[in-house]
Formats: structure tokens, sequence, C-alpha cells
């Protein structure tokens, strides 16, 4: 309903214009949000790595 009021009150190139940007930030966020959570498990996975090889070293 929200979506047909604004179209009705923007012209159409306008409304698909909002539309088109709004999906390109969405999927911006996703994508740098996937990334940051990716980036931060490699970095606790490496950490335990390193850990783990410590102990081998010195045992």
């Amino acid at each position: 309903m929200v979506l047909k009021n604004l179209a009705a009150k923007l012209n159409f190139q306008q409304f698909h214009k909002y539309v088109h940007t709004s999906i390109h930030f969405i999927w911006l966020v996703i994508w740098l949000d996937i990334w940051l959570d990716i980036w931060l498990a490699k970095d606790k996975y490496m950490i335990i790595l390193i850990k783990n090889y410590d102990k081998q070293i010195y045992n």
C-alpha cells in the first residue's frame, strides 16, 4: 500500500530509480556484513591455530 501511494506521488522513473537505489544499498550492506563475518571468523580461526601451534612447539 505504501509503495502504491509513493508510486502515485512520484512519476514512475523516479520511483524506479528509488527502488533500484534501495536494492543496491541493501545488497551492499549484506555483502559488507558477510565479508565482515568471514574476516572476523578467519581471525578467530587463525588465533586458535596459532595457540595450538604454540602448544605443540612447547610441549
